[in-house]
């Protein structure tokens, strides 16, 4: 039996948010409607006081968002699957990771998922990474191969180096920003963690994990900026194993 697509599955998750939102936002609605009629009939506010024509304005807004709501998300969900689809001429595996969103591994061995700061409102972006063996070269990961990897590197400890517009190696700033600034983002940073040379690693395993992170909030309108960039971010990151961090 072939295995499914994963763009499919990815799809089918992205329509389930979709009919989510529909219900939470029903739900929602009704609720605060509701309210609305309970607080004209029985609470009789006194319309010659501001604060109660303050307090309706907050409940219609509320009300607008909360019934516009499947609007914005289906909106979303367009975009990304739209996004998702434009990939996959160089796509070679894709999923979906709880709590951040698709995830996707490129023919050449970078992989992508969307960058979630954790914050509520936070920025969003693009997150690539690669994983580099001990001899320089690129590591073709899968999904699974990808989320492992990236857990077995402890954030602090094995930090390498960070670039930045200011800082760090001046040529994998150019680099970086002109990724940046063809990308179409906001802010762009890279960085390098590295396990010790003295840790003996099973045979195909990292030695390094390098990402690049560009803050965009439309990230998922810009397919064509990354197809166009997808062999030059992996050697951005592929040559940070290589820079001297700690040069002045």
């Amino acid at each position: 039996m072939a295995n499914p697509n994963p763009l499919t599955e990815i799809e089918q998750r992205l329509r389930r948010r979709v009919r989510l939102s529909i219900v939470v936002s029903a739900i929602a609605t009704a609720v605060l409607v509701i309210i609305g009629v309970l607080l004209v009939v029985f609470a009789a506010l006194p319309l010659s006081d501001w604060r109660t024509w303050y307090l309706y304005v907050i409940l219609a807004v509320t009300i607008v968002i909360a019934a516009t709501l499947p609007m914005a998300v289906a909106r979303t969900v367009r975009g990304i699957t739209e996004f998702l689809r434009r990939l996959q001429p160089r796509t070679v595996q894709a999923g979906w990771e709880r709590l951040i969103g698709p995830r996707v591994v490129f023919d050449n061995g970078l992989a992508f998922q969307q960058y979630v700061s954790g914050v509520h409102g936070g920025p969003t972006g693009f997150l690539f990474f690669a994983f580099i063996a001990a001899d320089g070269s690129v590591l073709k990961p899968s999904i699974d191969d990808a989320t492992k990897w990236a857990k077995s590197f402890r954030p602090l400890r094995e930090m390498v180096g960070i670039v930045t517009q200011k800082k760090g190696p001046p040529e994998s700033q150019t680099v970086l920003e002109t990724i940046r600034s063809r990308l179409g983002a906001k802010k762009g940073l890279s960085l390098l963690r590295g396990h010790a040379s003295t840790i003996n690693l099973p045979s195909a395993s990292p030695r390094w994990m390098a990402a690049a992170v560009f803050f965009d909030n439309k990230w998922y309108t810009k397919s064509e900026q990354v197809l166009a960039q997808i062999d030059e971010i992996l050697g951005l990151l592929r040559a940070l194993p290589t820079r001297d961090f700690n040069a002045r």
